[in-house]
């Protein structure tokens, strides 16, 4: 894949041993029809709906520009996680008392480290496995899981993948974020006039 600006996508077909353009494949999901105005425009402003839509935004995936932004290089207080577009979650009644969970349950950030990194040695999909675990995760187990990847993240002699850091932190600190974000709103509702 040949292109005179480096991007994502360029980088990670032309690096070794990992993903080559036989692994690609383009699917169309939207025609743009030419209905007069800027097209260009129509075509950007469709093209950030997608990649919020289908979080393919890095470090998700190989996308990294949205509405005009280069997400490449972001700061640590840019959460990916918030740009996207909301996933709707049709759940089912839940019991009320709440399952203590056994020995084995607990978290166990060495495993977690050691699954992940296996998983994408593998070229599983990885990114849902990141997914799974922390949704699964207790918010005080979460906040211990960033340390060990924050640990990990300063630690210059680590071979461990930074996808899969610059991925998990992300994916906790949108957790956290919105954790936060209904703390804040139900503390609001809990006052009465007098």
């Amino acid at each position: 894949m040949k292109q005179t600006t480096e991007n994502m996508r360029v980088v990670h077909f032309n690096q070794y041993g990992g993903c080559n353009i036989s692994h690609c494949v383009i699917q169309p999901i939207e025609q743009i029809i030419d209905s007069g105005g800027d097209v260009k425009a129509k075509r950007r402003e469709r093209e950030s709906f997608w990649i919020k839509e289908l979080r393919t935004l890095t470090p998700y995936g190989l996308n990294d520009r949205l509405d005009n932004r280069s997400w490449r290089f972001r700061s640590r207080e840019d959460i990916t996680g918030i740009r996207f577009n909301r996933l709707t979650n049709v759940r089912g009644s839940r019991g009320s008392k709440k399952r203590a969970r056994s020995e084995s349950e607990q978290m166990d950030s060495d495993k977690i480290l050691a699954d992940l990194r296996s998983s994408h040695e593998n070229l599983e999909n990885w990114r849902n496995l990141a997914r799974t675990i922390i949704n699964r995760l207790r918010h005080t187990e979460l906040r211990d899981l960033l340390w060990v990847f924050v640990d990990l993240l300063f630690d210059w002699k680590t071979n461990y993948p930074r996808e899969i850091t610059d991925l998990v932190m992300d994916m906790i600190n949108h957790r956290l974020f919105l954790w936060k974000k209904e703390q804040k709103t139900s503390e609001k509702k809990q006052f009465f006039k007098l």
